[in-house]
């Protein structure tokens, strides 16, 4: 059928159907101190009516106006609580009913629980207490969730700073009703700048009055017997409480608002509130970001990143450009790093410069800093130690690596609680530890070492062999005594969680006993395979066989599904570091290719397909060669020892794997058929760069034009399914890339279909969409790649 016509929501085979609906264990979060659980049921997805509640798109977010939260959120639907010390699961009483949990954040001394719950239309404010085991709302102001979390502790544990409701939120004006004045007028400017093709922006003065009554919020104290008292009241996107409790940092955003760019490039100022003596002060105004320089690591030249020092009790750190915000301009250090004290009357005092741009830093008890920067085009990051207090001891750099080499991660810092509840490097001085995947060619060994940030010296106290399973620590109980929390899954038993003394690391106490809810995926063949493609690259990939030892039609050989994600890198031998475990637990999620092996079909998933950049080349200008290397070195190794038929092999992918089948099938032979699900299949509609590229089209202008599926459309003649949701809001992949390719495939008289799920956006959230999705897959490969059963 060639016409536009409608279908009812269809699902998938048995098979398929029994794994897509399966109900999952809930969601197990460990607090800080290691001494409860929580867990969560979770929400696999949303029902169909919930994409059709009240929406607004407004400054590159979607809005639910009645609620107050980003639209299509998910939410928790149960809580439980257990004692890591004795297994004991406690019963909380005055819990809601019906529970929808939208946030949830222990106390400072992790004696309580807030969460956000939502009831009726409102969020409010309620609260667990672990020692009564008793849940209760706060108070009767309801939440604003749009900008950021509406609520944060306080130091004391007794009192939070909320973010509520403000009545013009009530007031918003239906664009139905208004009658435009003139027209809608936008202006250049003689400065060059780029902007990705984001969407949902703001598009007249109508659009810009909701914004504002929606987002405004009115920031208050409020103490856990419901006594309230205000503070101000703005567009805030940010609260930092200091961590001594006097001082609140707040993030206001500011107009004049853009059409252009979304939200988080408006103008916004840095306001510190004194709660003592009710004064405040201005830190900083930043202007509208619509005129950045040209580059990913492109900024704004003011003040940036402000956060608290966790080991002071109010000392802020904040950076700023060395470059004038310009990567292109040849500098020895991009930013400097400042601390400034409080009441900030006084200069900020300069503690650090960084090569590449600042991302964070992180504070010990013993008053040392372990700061990180980062730089794109090189994929570099330097860590550094600096200690401020001592003004004569020169900075130096712990760690100088490629964030791509998985293998030479020395891992992350080990944090503990602080007096005032605040995350601070654990340890002893300058003995701290690193806890870290253990990524390594013989396979994933988490570790923990004992490292001296000034001598360098590690020790490692903790190493999994992952022999039969995969263990990760899921977090450091208690140094001092030893204890570590871990996650063990293999591939058919899943995540669960254990304790164990890091001295004794034989002697297991398990917290949780989650069953599999994947009937049958025991039975699925899963192995990792290796392979080279011809420029002597290492790829990797996951194959599944199905159970049976006979094809889905009785012949000797299987046909392939084959699914993968292009990923860039600077460097070929990086490219083919090994990042999986066969032990990994086998998740068949609704985007998974892994629900046609239980179908009969071999499936080979994630597999390697790096670009990779080569001497002066860019990665990308010999995109389509390495795609095709890439598939042909996978459809080789995985035919070359296992029983499946080159002939009959299909590819999918989803976003930029979209992009990647498209082009997959344009410029080979190698496939009978494609899925391709919300891609971008025209990059001259995204002139301003996509992915990882940072040309533009008027720089590339032939790089832009191969790249694109759509503009060699006549050249493809292979079966291909596309599927978008009709409301994607994700930058770049509009739902008309999908449409507009249809349409020229379809006047090519390539075998094509498209599907457009309704309101769903770039993820698709509701289960009638996710189970038709499945069922139009299967019908797909069952057409194309089983042509003797349609």
């Amino acid at each position: 059928m060639t016409a536009n016509h409608e279908l009812t929501y269809q699902k998938p085979p048995e098979e398929i159907l029994e794994w897509a609906d399966a109900v999952l264990p809930p969601v197990a979060r460990i607090n800080s101190q290691g001494s409860h659980i929580v867990f969560l049921d979770r929400q696999r997805y949303l029902a169909i009516e919930e994409l059709y509640e009240p929406e607004l798109r407004l400054a590159g977010i979607r809005i639910h106006p009645d609620k107050l939260v980003r639209s299509r959120s998910s939410y928790y639907t149960g809580i439980r609580i257990q004692e890591i010390e004795g297994n004991n699961l406690l019963d909380i009483n005055g819990l809601p009913a019906s529970l929808r949990i939208h946030h949830i954040q222990w106390s400072p001394d992790e004696k309580k629980l807030a969460l956000s719950c939502l009831i009726k239309k409102s969020l409010k404010l309620w609260v667990i207490d672990i020692q009564t085991r008793t849940a209760y709302q706060v108070s009767e102001v309801t939440l604003n969730a749009l900008l950021t979390t509406p609520f944060s502790w306080h130091p004391d544990s007794q009192s939070l700073f909320v973010l509520g409701k403000t009545p013009d939120a009530d007031h918003l004006i239906s664009k139905e009703n208004v009658v435009p004045h003139g027209p809608v007028i936008s202006d250049g400017h003689e400065n060059p700048a780029q902007h990705r093709t984001y969407q949902d922006l703001l598009n007249d003065s109508t659009d810009v009055i909701n914004f504002t009554r929606l987002v405004q919020s009115q920031l208050s104290r409020v103490t856990l017997d419901g006594k309230n008292t205000m503070i101000t009241r703005a567009l805030i996107k940010g609260i930092k409480v200091s961590p001594n409790g006097r001082f609140v940092l707040l993030t206001e955003v500011r107009q004049p608002f853009s059409n252009h760019v979304p939200y988080d490039k408006f103008p916004y100022q840095v306001t510190v509130f004194d709660l003592l003596t009710n004064e405040h002060k201005e830190l900083e105004k930043t202007p509208l970001q619509d005129q950045l320089p040209k580059g990913f690591m492109a900024v704004h030249q003011k003040k940036r990143l402000f956060q608290w020092r966790n080991d002071q009790p109010a000392v802020l750190i904040f950076c700023q450009a060395l470059d004038e915000g310009d990567p292109a301009k040849d500098v020895s250090h991009r930013d400097a790093i400042y601390q400034w004290t409080a009441p900030f009357d006084k200069k900020p005092q300069e503690i650090l410069k960084t090569v590449n741009r600042f991302s964070h830093i992180q504070w010990s008890q013993s008053g040392f800093g372990i700061a990180v920067d980062y730089w794109y085009n090189t994929r570099n990051s330097k860590t550094y130690l600096v200690q401020p207090d001592q003004p004569e001891v020169q900075s130096k750099i712990l760690f100088d690596r490629d964030l791509q080499d998985n293998y030479g991660d020395p891992g992350h810092f080990v944090t503990v609680k602080n007096k005032w509840g605040r995350s601070v490097v654990g340890g002893d001085k300058y003995d701290t530890f690193l806890s870290g995947e253990g990524i390594r060619p013989d396979g994933i060994h988490p570790f923990l070492d004992q490292y001296n940030v000034q001598t360098g010296q590690k020790t490692r106290v903790w190493e999994a062999k992952n022999k039969d399973e995969l263990l990760r620590i899921a977090g450091v109980q208690s140094i001092a005594k030893k204890t570590l929390i871990v996650r063990r899954e293999t591939t058919t038993e899943f995540p669960n969680y254990f304790r164990i003394h890091w001295d004794r690391p034989d002697e297991r106490q398990y917290l949780t006993d989650f069953d599999n809810p994947f009937t049958g995926i025991n039975s699925i063949r899963k192995s990792i395979i290796s392979y080279q493609r011809s420029d002597g690259t290492e790829l990797h990939a996951t194959l599944y066989l199905p159970a049976s030892s006979t094809s889905i039609d009785n012949m000797s050989e299987y046909p392939l599904l084959m699914w993968a994600y292009p990923e860039e890198y600077t460097n070929k031998k990086l490219a083919g570091q090994m990042t999986t475990s066969e032990h990994e637990f086998t998740y068949p999620w609704y985007g998974s290719p892994v629900f046609w092996a239980r179908r009969g079909y071999a499936v080979l998933d994630d597999v390697s397909f790096p670009i990779i950049s080569s001497g002066d080349q860019n990665m990308n200008d010999t995109f389509i060669e390495q795609l095709r290397d890439n598939a042909s070195a996978a459809i080789d190794a995985v035919c070359k020892n296992h029983p499946i038929d080159s002939k009959r092999v299909a590819v999918g992918g989803h976003s930029y794997g979209a992009f990647m089948t498209a082009n997959l099938l344009t410029w080979t032979n190698l496939f009978c058929a494609g899925i391709a699900r919300s891609g971008a299949y025209n990059r001259t509609l995204t002139p301003f760069g996509f992915q990882g590229e940072q040309r533009t089209y008027w720089e590339a202008p032939a790089l832009y034009q191969k790249m694109s599926p759509f503009m060699h459309a006549d050249k493809m003649k292979t079966p291909l399914l596309l599927i978008h949701g009709q409301m994607d809001n994700n930058s770049g992949t509009h739902t008309m890339q999908s449409q507009r390719y249809f349409d020229a495939l379809k006047s090519l008289g390539a075998p094509i279909r498209l599907v457009l799920l309704p309101n769903e956006s770039h993820h698709y959230r509701s289960r009638d969409s996710v189970l038709h999705m499945l069922w139009e897959q299967d019908q797909w490969l069952q057409k194309h790649l089983k042509p003797s059963t349609i």
